[in-house]
């Protein structure tokens, strides 16, 4: 068996993350629970009864814990808010991977915010 040595976590259970996060979950077993967390917590109490994960506190509670954060939202302002609080207090080397529908303006502004950290 191969120990876990990542600790990954997903943000925003919506029609494409739900799917995305829940084919994480299927490797739970090379990997710790997948963390979740969702603006509607009930959302993320329903995923976490079908799949193997964990729901997380807050953002900034996933951030300190993961070393890889996926994340798939609404829109660019939402995405925005989620990358300011997952930089002020997220690990160093932390790996975030946006898969959200965002204006190509929007992606160049977390990146160059990302890398400013």
């Amino acid at each position: 068996m191969v120990a876990a040595t990542h600790t990954v976590g997903f943000i925003g259970l919506g029609n494409m993350g739900s799917p995305m996060a829940h084919n994480l979950s299927l490797y739970s077993k090379f990997l710790s629970p997948v963390q979740i967390w969702n603006r509607s917590r009930r959302k993320s109490e329903q995923f976490v009864e079908q799949n193997v994960a964990k729901v997380a506190d807050s953002i900034e509670s996933l951030a300190q814990a993961c070393d890889i954060i996926h994340m798939c939202l609404a829109n660019d302002e939402v995405a925005l808010s989620v990358v300011r609080q997952i930089l002020a207090v997220g690990k160093q080397g932390l790996i975030l991977v946006d898969h959200s529908t965002l204006f190509l303006t929007t992606s160049k502004l977390l990146l160059d915010e990302a890398n400013s950290h």
